[in-house]
């Protein structure tokens, strides 16, 4: 969404920005509710316009965080504008493929990932793309995939359409719990399980892997140790020299046990992530019966549990779904932020001082000879103006009677 122009209060002692944007008609949420028909072209290039415009914001090091129909603005000749970056974050350059912590309360909850809800506050740009997921159903649908009650009941519709398969009893204490409102996550949700048939690599299983990590280490570095001893003629003595080879068997064995444990993970992994995709490609052919098959293959890529699985921008648009429109030549991302860009978000500032602050800002984006607006003028058109469109109405009204 372009911003023409940020008005120039009169002075310091102002209590309100006006902000003047390019004019969109409607929003994506709009055109989803009309009776209008949105064939697979709109479809198409509607999805293409999105992931374009996040190419560009994810170039950036920055995360929306809120993308929804709502925040889609478009027109009459179906251009598309992201708008609404309120909850969006910059995240480190020096780090940009690690899940940064930031807070769990963002996003429309129809539209939150999963790693949202569970992984207190670490998640990164996978969020974005797990909501295009959910804005392409939509498009195809004409309804929300994911209408949770509350974050417990959100939880549930997603692992049902992912196929991760829960106890019975449970499955009654979230519809239980949904239904009445009840908050937070239950402890037996059973997410992460080894041998559940489309869930993911269970997460008991990572910590013991860094532990045993650990343990490789702590051998190394008894070996360093022991072999600078076995330097010095003087302690090169056979208990030494038999210490040393015990700790290098332990390590070599706890290594190989290690290596082989990650391949069997890894094959487990990719056989839970098969079966995901198979699970939601029925579920939504039996939502969306007549969508485009390489429409369903790109919402398995971007509906995956675990972040790292799913599918990022750039490879999205190099989807077949895309290929008429995808060009990579036309597809721009942004020039890096300079350094300390951000620092202000790190500062303790009073609301006089951020006023200042947010005022000296308005002056860079503004002309010497810019014309200031006044607020006492500002607040009489926009009083105006309601009270036309008021008055229209009522003659409208009249006319239809």
């Amino acid at each position: 969404m372009r911003l023409v122009r940020v008005m120039r209060p009169i002075d310091a002692d102002y209590r309100d920005v006006y902000m003047v944007s390019e004019l969109m008609e409607t929003d994506l949420a709009c055109v989803i509710k009309s009776p209008q028909l949105l064939t697979d072209d709109h479809v198409q290039f509607f999805l293409y316009q999105l992931l374009r415009g996040l190419k560009y914001i994810h170039s950036a090091n920055v995360i929306h965080r809120d993308l929804k129909p709502r925040n889609l603005l478009v027109n009459s000749n179906c251009d598309l504008k992201i708008c609404d970056f309120g909850l969006g974050r910059y995240m480190a350059p020096n780090a940009p493929s690690e899940p940064g912590v930031y807070s769990d309360y963002v996003a429309t909850r129809w539209y939150r990932a999963p790693e949202i809800m569970l992984s207190k506050g670490r998640y990164g740009k996978p969020v974005d793309m797990w909501a295009v997921g959910c804005i392409l159903v939509e498009l195809l649908s004409r309804k929300p995939l994911f209408p949770g009650n509350n974050e417990i009941h959100q939880l549930f519709l997603i692992r049902t359409f992912l196929g991760i398969e829960e106890p019975i009893e449970n499955s009654k204490n979230v519809r239980k719990q949904s239904a009445s409102g009840g908050g937070g996550v239950p402890l037996s949700l059973g997410i992460g399980r080894p041998g559940v048939v489309g869930g993911p690599v269970a997460t008991v299983e990572t910590v013991e892997s860094k532990r045993q990590q650990r343990q490789i280490q702590q051998y190394r570095e008894q070996e360093a140790a022991l072999q600078a001893q076995l330097a010095d003629r003087r302690k090169a003595t056979k208990q030494v020299q038999d210490l040393l080879s015990d700790i290098t068997r332990k390590r070599m064995d706890l290594e190989q046990s290690v290596s082989q444990s990650m391949m069997d993970r890894k094959a487990l992994h990719d056989l839970q992530v098969k079966a995901q995709a198979k699970c939601i490609e029925r579920n939504l052919m039996s939502l969306v019966p007549n969508a485009n098959p390489l429409a369903i293959d790109l919402c398995t890529k971007l509906f995956t549990f675990l972040p790292e699985d799913r599918i990022t921008v750039e490879q999205a648009l190099e989807h077949k779904y895309l290929a008429d429109l995808h060009d990579a030549a036309d597809e721009p991302t942004a020039l890096p932020f300079p350094e300390g860009t951000f620092a202000f978000e790190d500062l303790s500032l009073s609301k006089a001082e951020l006023g200042e602050r947010i005022y000296n800002e308005i002056l860079l984006h503004n002309a010497p000879d810019a014309t200031p607006y006044n607020m006492e003028d500002a607040h009489v058109f926009v009083q105006h103006r309601t009270s036309r469109k008021g008055t229209k109405k009522k003659n409208a009204r009249r006319q239809s009677h």
